[in-house]
């Protein structure tokens, strides 16, 4: 029983590996030119369909717009994800953050705008959650998808049939369309501190401060001034009050004293 099931374990898997080789095929707008491959260390697969002429080339914290084409190698090259088809928004990302399946953000680095490259992801570069782009914007895509990529049952037995991490169910392979490339986003600190060597040419002498220092003295003196002119009057009127014996009110009083109050804070500024 155990042999039987083993075997037909690993006709099964390679059944399924003859299918992949099969959903690699050059479509029939590239069916003209032969795709060559280049072969990472990691075991990403990747060939440039049409070589882009952007100023920028894609690297660590670029960001980037491209459209893609995303097929299931485990499901006969289902389509997944095709941005252009339906007609959706292309993806907005940065590379290096992490927002990005491990074989995507590997296979982008090196594109130019304009450029358009198919890249065939093994299953430890593809999805291992729900959380990583490129994600279907559809729920019945992403649920064709994470149940064939996720599904543990079957990742389990294509990995006994063709070894571990040789599974069919989790290979993807994307046609990637750049559309933009620009330079990582500037940092709030980079764009509001003065830059070190602009700093080093300016002349921080006292006389740079001497007429800011000026200007500032004769406004407070002013403030000074117009704040001893408004409380003179509420004085006497007090004194007054005191000297003829009247009393006044209480609100009287406390108008006089938040007004003593808010006319020096006034003058301190």
């Amino acid at each position: 029983m155990r042999v039987t099931l083993d075997l037909t374990t690993r006709r099964r898997a390679l059944q399924l590996a003859a299918t992949a080789a099969a959903v690699f095929r050059p479509s029939a707008s590239t069916a003209a030119q032969k795709l060559e491959f280049t072969t990472t260390d990691s075991g990403l697969r990747w060939a440039d369909i049409k070589v882009g002429n952007g100023d920028l080339a894609v690297d660590t914290g670029s960001r980037v717009t491209f459209h893609a084409i995303g097929r299931l190698v485990g499901k006969q090259g289902w389509i997944y994800v095709n941005t252009q088809a339906d007609d959706d928004d292309p993806y907005r990302l940065v590379c290096g953050d992490g927002s990005m399946i491990a074989g995507v953000d590997e296979g982008l680095r090196g594109m130019r705008a304009g450029g358009t490259r198919r890249l065939v992801i093994p299953s430890p570069l593809g999805y291992q959650d729900r959380s990583h782009e490129p994600i279907p914007r559809s729920f019945g895509q992403k649920q064709r998808l994470y149940t064939t990529v996720l599904n543990e049952n079957r990742l389990r037995q294509e990995a006994e049939g063709l070894g571990a991490g040789n599974d069919v169910a989790g290979v993807v392979a994307i046609d990637v369309e750049m559309i933009n490339v620009r330079p990582p986003a500037r940092s709030v600190a980079s764009r509001v501190l003065v830059p070190a060597a602009a700093a080093a040419e300016l002349d921080w002498s006292d006389a740079v401060f001497s007429a800011p220092t000026a200007a500032a003295t004769a406004a407070k003196a002013q403030n000074t001034q117009l704040a001893s002119a408004l409380l003179l009057p509420l004085f006497a009127y007090k004194v007054g009050a005191l000297i003829n014996g009247v009393k006044l009110q209480w609100y009287l009083d406390a108008t006089i004293a938040f007004a003593a109050v808010s006319l020096v804070v006034f003058a301190s500024k």
